[in-house]
């Protein structure tokens, strides 16, 4: 699937949230966001928006994968960023790269990606 399909999908899958929101009368979103581009769907939607970040480092040391100039323009608009460590990452990730085993934390992560990366992405955001 190239990157204009993908982009597709996420715009509908966009339009469908706001219209499932509208039916619920919900009235906050979260949603996940590497680069800010699929919060930025959100804009003027009448929904209060809530988005979490990758952690800085995540893909590269020291990298935040969100431009300031981005931040700048959903922060301006509204929306509530998040920016933190990885829920179910973190401290267990690191032991296990020094020492080699398994800890709780990621067996739940292993638990909740067998469902899907985006259940487990949904669930740690929430």
């Amino acid at each position: 699937m190239d990157q204009i399909q993908r982009d597709k999908i996420t715009k509908n899958t966009i339009r469908l949230a706001i219209k499932k929101a509208e039916e619920l009368n919900i009235e906050k979103i979260v949603i996940a966001s590497c680069t800010g581009k699929t919060a930025e769907l959100l804009i003027g939607s009448g929904l209060e928006i809530i988005c979490v970040t990758h952690q800085v480092g995540f893909c590269k040391s020291n990298d935040d994968e969100m431009s300031a100039k981005m931040r700048k323009k959903l922060a301006s608009s509204g929306v509530k960023l998040l920016t933190t460590t990885h829920l179910l990452g973190g401290v267990d990730r690191a032991l296990r790269m020094q020492f080699k085993g398994v800890y709780p934390s990621e067996i739940v992560s292993t638990a909740f990606r067998m469902f899907g990366q985006g259940v487990k992405v949904c669930i740690e955001i929430s």
